[in-house]
């Protein structure tokens, strides 16, 4: 594909060869102001398809993992934890080799129109190393290290999106190998989205709870996009970007953008509120979805920022090319804050835990609460009353006399204080929060026969309950009791 070449007779060469720079740009701004780059259709097609190609090829890597990547299924496995980490290896992969942001014609790249990885992978081509005149890892020409620790960096990827199942041994690597590439080159660094893809991969290897962290990588990443917009040069950057979306055809529209085109191009009042616009989106996002513990009308408005936010950019078809960075952003709000039925809360498990009950008791009887993906399967089994999405969690706690949580990954959950709080014993996983706050009887993660027996157990003997109930209660008080919390954040800013 080469670049478009104009039949308009003002750009003519030899006219424009003899127009002065002050009328070149005034030229240039009253077609940029009516049309945009102008590129022609078949770019915008282009880089739809290669959109189209990044969700098949995760689909692809999906698949290789058991149960999943069947996309006439996809709702009951998206929300996997498995699905999320293929999500960012596979992007981390797609931008590093440099198919991903600021690639292709609208990057302004015809031919060739990815690169990155041929530069990368020649030595004695140019890098940006952080200590040029450092031993063996400085310079300002690629050397066969540099090639060796990127070609390791991308395998390492491969290797982790190729297996069934994602272990430590696949993230280690990765984890490893990016910091030393950061050593000889930043562009490779930044290149691979250091600040989003890369932070992820480490909540994967090193967090326990990594949905968790991923939050707030996730949060992080919203809040401080909002922060870079709090200068005078984002006005100008709206009716830049929203003049070159080849979908906004009003050339009334597209002069309002501006004070007074074509002698005047500075950012009109409509582009200044569009700009405030977006800047409160992605502040909006992580400050509603931060307060988010449950389903319910906050997590539904801090989505609709989000969808809001990243679809704004995409409908402007952006420049730097960065749909596949929206597309994984829209994917991760929905992932880490929606409340759901899926594996990590232990849903496939609910089976076990009924049959386990079942065994040990003839009275006893399994009530679920919530929805997600693997919902079906649980409104599918014999004597398990599925109650949905709840708007009274409460009422449901009191109605308990033990729950039981299976979840394999966990921060603090809410729910957990909430039930201490209304004196429900709580026996659950030894996972992130529940391991060692007191407020749940822990027990070996995945050990359902364990899970049930102890619950079994706060259900039949009162002492036991009293105690459990007792330890809840004190950990109430020391550990999450406002006037408590309050206490320790002033000493906290007076010892600063």
């Amino acid at each position: 594909m080469s670049a478009p070449e104009t039949t308009d007779p003002v750009f003519d060469p030899e006219a424009w060869a003899r127009m002065g720079f002050s009328e070149r740009v005034r030229l240039a701004c009253r077609e940029y102001v009516g049309s945009g780059v102008g590129y022609p259709p078949a770019v915008y097609l282009f880089h739809g398809a290669k959109l189209g190609l990044f969700v098949l090829g995760w689909l692809f890597f999906c698949w290789l993992s058991p149960g999943l990547g069947n996309p006439l299924e996809i709702q009951s496995w998206i929300f996997e934890g498995a699905a999320f980490q293929k999500a960012f290896l596979w992007a981390s992969l797609v931008e590093v080799t440099g198919f991903g942001c600021t690639s292709g014609p609208l990057g302004g790249h015809f031919s060739p129109m990815f690169t990155a990885y041929w530069h990368f992978l020649r030595p004695g081509t140019a890098k940006a190393a952080p200590f040029p005149k450092a031993p063996i890892i400085g310079g300002t020409k690629r050397t066969w290290l540099d090639v060796a620790l990127y070609v390791g960096y991308v395998a390492a990827l491969v290797r982790a999106l190729i297996a069934p199942e994602i272990e430590a041994t696949h993230l280690v690597p990765i984890v490893a190998l990016l910091p030393l590439c950061a050593l000889c080159d930043k562009t490779v660094v930044l290149a691979a989205r250091v600040e989003h893809h890369y932070a992820m991969i480490v909540c994967f290897l090193l967090a326990g709870d990594w949905i968790a962290g991923a939050k707030w990588v996730q949060l992080a990443i919203w809040f401080w996009a909002g922060v870079s917009k709090l200068t005078v040069a984002f006005p100008y950057v709206v009716p830049i970007m929203t003049a070159n979306n080849p979908a906004l055809r009003s050339q009334f529209v597209r002069r309002r953008l501006f004070v007074s085109p074509p002698d005047d191009v500075s950012p009109s009042r409509l582009a200044h509120v569009m700009a405030h616009a977006g800047g409160f989106l992605e502040f909006a996002a992580p400050l509603t979805l931060v307060f988010v513990t449950a389903d319910g009308p906050l997590l539904y408005l801090g989505l609709f920022w989000v969808v809001m936010l990243h679809g704004f950019i995409l409908s402007n078809v952006p420049l730097a090319a960065v749909f596949e960075w929206n597309v994984l952003s829209v994917y991760a709000g929905f992932f880490l804050f929606m409340g759901r039925l899926s594996h990590e809360k232990g849903a496939d498990l609910l089976g076990l835990v009924q049959a386990e009950l079942e065994r040990g008791s003839n009275s006893a009887r399994l009530v679920v609460a919530g929805a997600g993906p693997l919902g079906s399967g649980v409104s599918a089994m014999a004597d398990v009353r599925l109650l949905g999405e709840r708007s009274d969690p409460e009422t449901v706690l009191q109605a308990a006399d033990v729950l039981l949580m299976p979840s394999r990954q966990e921060g603090l959950p809410m729910v957990a204080l909430e039930a201490a709080a209304l004196g429900v014993p709580v026996v659950g996983f030894a996972v992130g929060g529940l391991a060692d706050s007191r407020l749940a009887e822990a027990v070996p993660t995945e050990d359902v026969q364990t899970l049930v027996a102890v619950g079994l157990h706060q259900l039949r003997n009162p002492a036991a309950r009293r105690g459990r109930l007792a330890a809840a209660r004190e950990a109430l008080e020391s550990r999450f009791d406002p006037a408590g919390h309050a206490a320790a954040l002033s000493d906290l800013y007076g010892s600063v």
